[in-house]
């Protein structure tokens, strides 16, 4: 079912069903249901359509497309058995500040034309 018929047999529940007695519908009063249903239905499609919606929570895979420090990294050699933790964080550590740049990619293909900046959009309406 789509939002139109839902619509429709919304409004034929209310004009058949006094609550005591069923009332069958003539063609005529059929049809203006099923016209007001698609009205309604388009007229609520719209407005929809038409809103600004905005995303506030988001888990999306990160794709990173640089990753550096402001300033050449210095640091002590080891010897070759020996590791030494290294860290970088955007607030500093003990290996430096690191700057990284990237995209959070919500859409399955990485298509850059696919994507929105800030903006959730309502693209396809199924059973209009």
């Amino acid at each position: 079912m789509g939002l139109a018929s839902d619509l429709e047999q919304v409004l034929i529940d209310n004009l058949s069903d006094t609550g005591e007695e069923s009332i069958e519908l003539d063609s005529f009063v059929q049809k203006k249901t099923k016209q007001l249903a698609k009205g309604l239905s388009a007229a609520i499609v719209d407005w929809v359509q038409a809103q600004t919606f905005e995303v506030t929570v988001l888990q999306a895979p990160i794709t990173i497309d640089d990753l550096s420090t402001p300033q050449p990294v210095v640091g002590t050699a080891a010897p070759p058995a020996a590791t030494i933790p290294f860290a970088l964080s955007r607030f500093g550590g003990n290996g430096g500040v690191l700057l990284s740049g990237g995209n959070a990619l919500i859409n399955a293909s990485p298509d850059e034309s696919l994507l929105r900046q800030g903006e959730v959009q309502l693209i396809d309406v199924v059973n209009k």
